[in-house]
């Protein structure tokens, strides 16, 4: 008898994250800690820009997707360019958004 392959439900956010690569943070100390600053109204050079889907139940869909299991994902997703970034991402997955 075969066994039927369970179906995951992944239940919240997929969003698009976007990643700026180059020199545009300036390290700031305030003498416990370092991190990294944006100057207020200032403008940057970037040297690359990366957008990726993201978000708790879109990641874990796809991690679900690349173990072979039945993946789905619920949630609420904008209708605009990034949320069709994030359902291309999502089909191109393999995953349920239906």
């Amino acid at each position: 008898m075969e066994r039927e392959q369970p179906r995951i439900i992944s239940v919240g956010g997929a969003t698009q994250d976007i990643f700026l690569s180059g020199k545009i943070f300036i390290p700031v100390s305030d003498g416990k800690e370092v991190y990294e600053q944006l100057p207020l109204g200032a403008k940057l050079e970037v040297e690359r820009i990366d957008f990726s889907t993201g978000g708790g139940a879109g990641n874990a869909s796809v991690t679900f997707a690349r173990q072979g299991l039945s993946a789905h994902f619920m949630g609420i997703i904008g209708r605009d360019q990034a949320g069709e970034a994030v359902l291309k991402d999502l089909d191109q997955e393999h995953i349920d958004t239906s």
